[in-house]
């Protein structure tokens, strides 16, 4: 189980939900980053791997492990594997609450430098502009011949092979240059089931949970 498709491989159950603002979307994500390791834990549905009874109910630590591609220098700057929980709270209203957003975000992560200081000075605010330098911090681990060159002005194929690269047990995911797509989050911690119904009940549930959070906004 030493190869980074073994768990990229491993089956799971995704939902994708879709936003009217950007506001709604950074608000779901960090919702969504508290409910996350709950569904887990609710779906937990891999006690076997390759034949063999694993100490381990569910495919994330399998799939933690095996995407963990740190450098032995990385390992004193960066905390995690690219498939672990966010590392951010992202809410507009943290944006704007200093003593909150300590509070909440109260680890220190490495970051894109140059990344962050051009969003700043785009007028992106301190808290998203942190999380999408943080990101990009990571290397890239694949890009394609074809898509090498382009204008990045009109195409998102550059940040979507970082993005695509570092699997957050939630994503925070930007409309596309192109298309009329909106704001979009992702929740992704739950393990596949063994029916179409109960994959169907799983995202079924969550929507309405999505739905219920942007409406009330607790």
């Amino acid at each position: 189980m030493d190869s980074q498709a073994f768990g990229a491989c491993q089956c799971c159950t995704q939902i994708t939900v879709l936003t009217t603002n950007l506001e709604d979307a950074r608000y779901l994500t960090d919702q969504f980053l508290v409910l996350a390791p709950l569904f887990l834990a609710l779906t937990a549905a891999t006690p076997f791997l390759r034949g063999l009874v694993a100490d381990t109910d569910t495919r994330w630590p399998t799939f933690k492990q095996t995407w963990d591609d740190r450098t032995e220098q990385e390992i004193t700057t960066v905390c995690n594997s690219r498939t672990s929980a966010n590392d951010l709270f992202i809410s507009t209203h943290l944006a704007i609450d200093d003593p909150l957003c300590r509070s909440l975000n109260d680890i220190d992560v490495p970051v894109h430098s140059l990344t962050e200081q051009r969003l700043l000075a785009g007028g992106v605010d301190p808290l998203l502009s942190r999380h999408v330098a943080h990101v990009i911090c990571r290397d890239h681990l694949m890009v394609f011949e074809d898509r090498m060159e382009i204008d990045d002005e009109k195409e998102a194929d550059h940040w979507e092979h970082v993005q695509g690269t570092n699997w957050g047990s939630v994503r925070f995911k930007p409309p596309p240059c192109k298309g009329d797509i909106g704001w979009r989050v992702e929740f992704r911690t739950p393990d596949v089931q063994i029916t179409d119904f109960e994959n169907a009940a799983i995202a079924a549930v969550i929507r309405v949970l999505a739905e219920v959070i942007l409406e009330e906004k607790w």
